[in-house]
Protein backbone atom coordinates (compact mmCIF):
# COMPACT_ATOMS: atom_id res chain seq x y z
CA UNK A 1 0.00 0.00 0.00
CA UNK A 2 1.13 3.54 -0.65
CA UNK A 3 3.11 5.04 2.21
CA UNK A 4 1.01 8.24 2.20
CA UNK A 5 -2.17 6.20 2.52
CA UNK A 6 -0.58 4.38 5.46
CA UNK A 7 0.15 7.73 7.05
CA UNK A 8 -3.47 8.89 6.70
CA UNK A 9 -4.76 5.53 7.96
CA UNK A 10 -2.41 5.89 10.90
CA UNK A 11 -4.10 9.16 11.86
CA UNK A 12 -7.55 7.54 11.67
CA UNK A 13 -6.46 4.52 13.72
CA UNK A 14 -4.93 6.72 16.41
CA UNK A 15 -8.07 8.89 16.62
CA UNK A 16 -10.26 5.80 17.02
CA UNK A 17 -7.89 4.37 19.62
CA UNK A 18 -7.79 7.62 21.60
CA UNK A 19 -11.58 7.93 21.68
CA UNK A 20 -11.80 4.30 22.76
CA UNK A 21 -9.17 4.79 25.47
CA UNK A 22 -11.04 7.79 26.82
CA UNK A 23 -14.34 5.90 26.88
CA UNK A 24 -12.77 2.90 28.62
CA UNK A 25 -11.15 5.20 31.16
CA UNK A 26 -14.46 6.90 31.93
CA UNK A 27 -16.25 3.56 32.36
CA UNK A 28 -13.54 2.29 34.69
CA UNK A 29 -13.71 5.50 36.73
CA UNK A 30 -10.24 6.82 35.88
CA UNK A 31 -9.50 10.42 36.73
CA UNK A 32 -9.04 12.95 33.91
CA UNK A 33 -5.33 13.04 34.71
CA UNK A 34 -5.02 9.25 34.36
CA UNK A 35 -6.83 9.33 31.02
CA UNK A 36 -4.60 12.19 29.84
CA UNK A 37 -1.43 10.34 30.84
CA UNK A 38 -2.67 7.14 29.17
CA UNK A 39 -3.28 9.06 25.95
CA UNK A 40 0.23 10.55 26.06
CA UNK A 41 1.80 7.13 26.65
CA UNK A 42 -0.20 5.57 23.80
CA UNK A 43 0.67 8.34 21.34
CA UNK A 44 4.34 8.20 22.35
CA UNK A 45 4.47 4.49 21.61
CA UNK A 46 2.60 4.97 18.36
CA UNK A 47 5.02 7.68 17.19
CA UNK A 48 7.99 5.36 17.68
CA UNK A 49 6.20 2.58 15.84
CA UNK A 50 5.19 4.90 12.97
CA UNK A 51 8.79 5.98 12.36
CA UNK A 52 9.91 2.35 12.43
CA UNK A 53 7.19 1.03 10.11
CA UNK A 54 7.30 3.71 7.42
CA UNK A 55 10.12 3.83 4.93
CA UNK A 56 10.77 7.56 4.96
CA UNK A 57 10.88 9.79 8.01
CA UNK A 58 8.97 12.68 6.44
CA UNK A 59 5.92 10.50 5.72
CA UNK A 60 6.02 9.25 9.31
CA UNK A 61 6.18 12.88 10.45
CA UNK A 62 2.89 13.81 8.75
CA UNK A 63 0.68 12.36 11.50
CA UNK A 64 2.90 13.93 14.16
CA UNK A 65 2.54 17.34 12.53
CA UNK A 66 -1.21 16.80 12.19
CA UNK A 67 -1.59 16.05 15.90
CA UNK A 68 0.63 19.01 16.84
CA UNK A 69 -1.68 21.37 14.94
CA UNK A 70 -4.75 19.58 16.35
CA UNK A 71 -3.38 20.17 19.87
CA UNK A 72 -2.73 23.81 19.07
CA UNK A 73 -6.27 24.23 17.78
CA UNK A 74 -7.86 22.40 20.71
CA UNK A 75 -5.74 24.18 23.31
CA UNK A 76 -7.13 27.56 22.35
CA UNK A 77 -10.64 26.47 21.30
CA UNK A 78 -11.73 24.03 23.99
CA UNK A 79 -12.51 25.58 27.33
CA UNK A 80 -12.59 22.34 29.32
CA UNK A 81 -10.29 22.59 32.38
CA UNK A 82 -8.75 19.16 31.80
CA UNK A 83 -7.13 20.45 28.59
CA UNK A 84 -5.09 23.01 30.51
CA UNK A 85 -3.10 22.48 33.68
CA UNK A 86 -4.57 24.54 36.54
CA UNK A 87 -6.99 26.14 34.07
CA UNK A 88 -4.09 28.04 32.52
CA UNK A 89 -5.10 29.07 29.00
CA UNK A 90 -1.51 29.83 28.03
CA UNK A 91 0.04 26.38 28.43
CA UNK A 92 2.08 26.16 25.22
CA UNK A 93 4.00 23.05 26.27
CA UNK A 94 1.33 20.92 24.58
CA UNK A 95 2.58 22.44 21.32
CA UNK A 96 6.29 22.78 22.09
CA UNK A 97 6.82 19.19 23.22
CA UNK A 98 5.65 17.49 20.00
CA UNK A 99 7.71 19.97 17.98
CA UNK A 100 10.87 18.93 19.77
Amino acid sequence: MNEWVNSILSIVIVLVFLVGLEQIGKRLGWTDETIRKSVHIAVGHWSLLAVWLMETWYVAAVPLVFFTFANAFLLYRVRHPSTRPNGNRSAPSIIRLPCS
